[in-house]
């Protein structure tokens, strides 16, 4: 039986959604700090503290392996049947779990594709600069990284075309838009060949990326309808490098780019969210009657 004491600590324990959403994984099997924060979506130090307090009460066990510190859900006691009570009411259809469940790294030890879409706060600021429900009609997302762009798409209207790079990514980024009803969005690893020009265009730069922007921009251009806007975010430190002819600031050095290619930048804007600093802007492409 447990004290008031100590139910006390367990339920304050599990009293917070990240330490809930840490013991279902570890109900599923072992875990190291780094597979979980991935898994989260959250800093190793953060899933750490987390881990800490879950273990402070007897929740789950650690063990040490070399460098690697992993956690398991406990199996006996009056802790563990508190977490199976507790666990069993959580509806397994949540996205948060699902989601969770689908970026965990796999037992074969391959590990997560780093190109896998992801949920973080970078993400809604993301969003809130393109706006939600601001764009309607057909809409074309290249490289997601940040599920939460595609909530920014009208929910009456959210026909649009996702390409993602692997076919993990595929599978997450399907998941994540079901179990939201956002059943318009097809996701695919290519572009489909012969497509009408797109009236909005989201250019997902956010992570560490092979291809330069402005060969991104060039390749994104053609494919974006006279009159119709690109959203595009964009690392900092990247353009920084981007070649003294362009200009002495980012800034201008990315209203430059878009000039380049025939679009005018309507708003530009730093971001910065868990210590990624991006560039986002809006550009429109020329009308026909402009043109």
């Amino acid at each position: 039986m447990l004290s008031l004491k100590e139910s006390e600590r367990l339920f304050t324990a599990l009293g917070e959604a990240s330490r809930l959403r840490l013991l279902a994984l570890c109900v599923e099997g072992e875990g190291a700090v780094g597979e979980l924060a991935l898994a989260l979506g959250q800093s190793e130090p953060r899933v750490s503290r987390h881990l800490k307090i879950l273990a402070d009460c007897g929740l789950v066990a650690r063990r040490r392996e070399g460098h690697r510190v992993c956690y398991r859900a406990v199996r006996e006691g009056d802790a563990a049947e508190l977490t199976r009570a507790v666990l069993a009411r959580l509806d397994p259809a949540d996205a948060l779990l699902r989601r969770d469940a689908l970026r965990r790294v796999p037992p074969d030890g391959h590990g997560r594709d780093p190109h896998s879409p992801i949920e973080s706060r970078l993400g809604r600021a993301m969003r809130e600069f393109v706006g939600t429900g601001t764009v309607a009609g057909r809409a074309l997302l290249l490289g997601l990284r940040h599920l939460e762009l595609i909530e920014s798409l009208e929910p009456r209207s959210r026909a649009a075309t996702v390409v993602v790079r692997a076919p993990s990514a595929v599978r997450l980024t399907r998941s994540w838009i079901e179990a939201r009803a956002a059943a318009e969005c097809a996701v695919v690893e290519l572009l489909p060949a012969g497509a009408e020009p797109w009236p909005a265009i989201f250019l997902d730069r956010a992570a560490v990326e092979p291809a330069p922007l402005a060969a991104a921009l060039t390749e994104a251009r053609p494919l974006l309808a006279a009159g119709g806007r690109l959203w595009l975010f964009e690392r900092y430190e990247a353009l920084e490098g981007a070649g003294e002819e362009l200009g002495s600031h980012p800034l201008a050095r990315l209203r430059r780019l878009l000039a380049d290619r025939g679009l005018a930048c309507e708003r530009l804007q730093p971001l910065e969210a868990e210590g990624v600093h991006l560039l986002a802007a809006r550009a429109r492409a020329p009308s026909l009657a402009a043109s």
